[in-house]
């Protein structure tokens, strides 16, 4: 028998625990084909054909109020964010990239998260003169509670995380109200996909590999392997990123859009046993991704039905590096 070591998660009143984090997501068109019934059709449907958004910033998140061992009121400050994204996309036979760069208004406030009886509710404290609006999709607690052993556990231990606890390291960053400058000048607003249209199934499998001592903390090195299989309607996010053609007597109306992507990957969650709290999580991931678009073509009153499949390669990479500093610090 190896020794045993409790993962567990305390919060400390008036401790800061400072997040800093990067994401990075890129999507490549593969495959497509266009459907009108049973046949097959050609066609230039206008689209993307590949994207690529990047994030990084600073969390500053403080507990305010615990009862019962319980965090009842925290604050998280946001702040050093940035955001770029690029798009290529096809015109006939040319391929134009467009080079953006993000800004969110969230960046150098603090919203302040309190308990209620479905979870926390985010607002803004009183000093703070911000629109509630940016409140909206907010991720509120961390689920970190859902990486961790249901009991003590010896280097070598393997457990099971449910899958869909990876929908807030996935979403990292995208939840945030971000506004984007194009070359034409316009303005787009960008956040993550709906909250309530995935559904995330697999599995993921954690194993503790290692306990290191690193200036007087105990660190519990633990492997990631996930599979998962995540389904989404995302008609109302594809209606605005989409380039149909609409010029009076020909246009094009998106009536869905279902999206399915297999993704397999690594990652390393590094829990410090000293602090009782996060220090690093790092996933690694790939996917395939096939859309299925529904759409409807007027033509000089004549109306068809055109079913477009896509298949992308995607990319991920998300990074988490925590530190937990005490009042004084």
């Amino acid at each position: 028998m190896g020794e045993e070591h409790d993962l567990v998660l305390e919060h400390r009143t008036r401790q800061v625990r400072l997040t800093a984090w990067k994401t990075q997501f890129s999507k490549e068109l593969k495959a497509q084909t266009n459907r009108m019934g049973d046949k097959e059709v050609s066609g230039a449907w206008q689209g993307s054909i590949r994207f690529a958004v990047s994030g990084r910033g600073i969390f500053l998140e403080g507990t305010q109020k615990m009862e019962d061992a319980e965090r009842q009121v925290f604050d998280r400050r946001y702040t050093a964010l940035e955001f770029k994204a690029a798009t290529w996309t096809l015109d006939g036979e040319t391929v134009n990239r467009e080079d953006c760069t993000g800004d969110s208004e969230l960046n150098d406030l603090t919203v302040r998260f309190t308990r209620g009886e479905d979870g926390f509710v985010a607002g803004f404290p009183k000093e703070e003169n911000a629109d509630d609006e940016l409140l909206d999709g907010l991720q509120t607690e961390f689920p970190w509670t859902a990486y961790l052993p249901d009991g003590p556990v010896e280097v070598g231990d393997e457990w099971d995380i449910d899958a869909q606890v990876l929908e807030a390291a996935l979403d990292l960053g995208l939840d945030l109200p971000v506004e984007f400058d194009s070359n034409d000048g316009d303005k787009v607003w960008l956040r993550s996909r709906q909250q309530g249209h995935a559904d995330i199934q697999g599995e993921v499998k954690a194993t503790l590999k290692e306990i290191e001592e690193v200036d007087g903390h105990s660190l519990a090195a633990i492997a990631l392997e996930v599979e998962l299989e995540i389904l989404e309607d995302a008609t109302d996010r594809h209606r605005e990123q989409l380039m149909l053609p609409d010029t009076g007597s020909q246009r094009s109306e998106l009536n869905s859009c279902e999206s399915k992507r297999v993704m397999e990957g690594g990652g390393l969650l590094v829990w410090d046993l000293t602090d009782n709290c996060p220090g690093r999580l790092l996933l690694q991931l790939t996917a395939t991704e096939t859309e299925t678009i529904q759409i409807t073509e007027y033509d000089d009153g004549q109306e068809q039905e055109l079913e477009v499949i896509r298949s992308y390669a995607c990319k991920r990479r998300h990074d988490l590096l925590i530190e937990a500093r005490e009042p004084g610090d």
